[in-house]
């Protein structure tokens, strides 16, 4: 038998009211959640996707998209349900959800597993986070005021995961020695306290840190590197003594005794703290501006004789000096003070 054909207006005001889209099973993808409403708000006829809803129109009173969220896709947050799926057509469709979703805290909606795993409860992602950038947390977070560690020096450049390790974003224990126990070169030997003597600003040591050996660097000293003194390595800094002599070799071959400062200062090494008349012999004259080591011969600096002739022997027995003392020094007297004096040789006393 012939069947008939029903040719008469449909009811076109809802798509599932007329004998298209009212399949059970095709208009159970949505399940309930549009009820009463026209399929019409989302949907276009030239073509079921893409969907005319946008989440930012004027019209939409619900949430809306900013920063990456525009650049989601809707099945990102609206995630279908496999565990009620439909069948149609031979293909089996999960449902989506696309009612509103719970917008209040990112980690109660089905998009943002909270990666600290409740650390920060019941603080919201916001609270550090920005929907333009989730890794850029510098405009909300602000690591001096909203922690008791103030991130200076190189710290402020440092990777958030070089310290914070396994997302642990929890206080860490201030100790240097916590995040820097592998560069610790002194292997423990001078304590765990790194800022005794290092800085954030760079991990060379601080200038002042060696004042509280009781051996402040100062002058030429503070030019130095720590090997130049701390010869033994390994980051070995301990155990040497104040004493000059545990760096520098006693030039004076311990005439002098081993308190190098009662003559020499970190300034300079020549002897600008020692008075030659406090020995008794006053320098004056040409004798001001002579080298030590002139008289001085052999690095013998004690008990050397004050008598001229010990230095100028050579320059009395010059035949020139001879004929001199036959016609004024016929005796060959040795006490040259008597025709001499240190502000100049050629001229005799008169």
């Amino acid at each position: 038998s012939a069947r008939v054909m029903v040719f008469k207006p449909l009811d076109s005001k809802r798509c599932d009211n007329a004998n298209c889209h009212d399949k059970p099973e095709r208009g159970a993808i949505h399940g309930t959640q549009f009820a009463g409403q026209d399929c019409g708000l989302c949907h276009k006829m030239d073509g079921w996707k893409p969907i005319t809803f946008s989440h930012d129109a004027a019209s939409y009173k619900g949430y809306k998209l900013e920063g990456k969220h525009k650049e989601v896709k809707c099945e990102k947050c609206h995630k279908p349900d496999p565990n009620k799926a439909v069948v149609y057509e031979g293909k089996s469709i999960p449902m989506a959800h696309y009612k509103p979703i719970a917008t209040d805290r990112c980690d109660t909606a089905l998009c943002h597993a909270d990666p600290h795993k409740k650390l920060f409860a019941p603080r919201r992602c916001v609270d550090c986070h920005v929907i333009a950038d989730w890794k850029n947390m510098t405009s909300v977070f602000d690591h001096s005021f909203d922690t008791k560690y103030p991130l200076t020096g190189k710290h402020k450049t440092a990777k958030c995961e070089s310290c914070h390790k396994n997302k642990v974003w929890k206080p860490l224990s201030l100790d240097c020695n916590s995040c820097h126990a592998k560069e610790d070169k002194h292997k423990g030997k001078l304590g765990t306290n790194c800022d005794d003597c290092h800085a954030t600003a760079s991990w060379s040591p601080k200038p002042v840190a060696h004042e509280r050996t009781g051996f402040p660097l100062t002058e030429t000293h503070n030019q130095l590197i720590c090997s130049d003194c701390h010869t033994k390595g390994k980051g070995d800094f301990s155990g040497l003594s104040p004493d000059c002599q545990q760096c520098h070799t006693d030039p004076h071959l311990n005439q002098m005794g081993r308190l190098c400062n009662d003559c020499h200062n970190m300034r300079s090494w020549e002897p600008t703290k020692f008075r030659h008349s406090l020995t008794g012999f006053r320098l004056e004259g040409g004798h001001r501006y002579l080298n030590c080591g002139r008289c001085h011969t052999g690095r013998v600096y004690r008990v050397v004789p004050s008598d001229c002739l010990f230095c100028h022997a050579t320059d009395f027995g010059k035949p020139s000096a001879m004929a001199f003392h036959s016609i004024f020094n016929k005796s060959y007297d040795t006490n040259c003070v008597k025709c001499h004096t240190q502000f100049t040789w050629s001229q005799p006393r008169k």
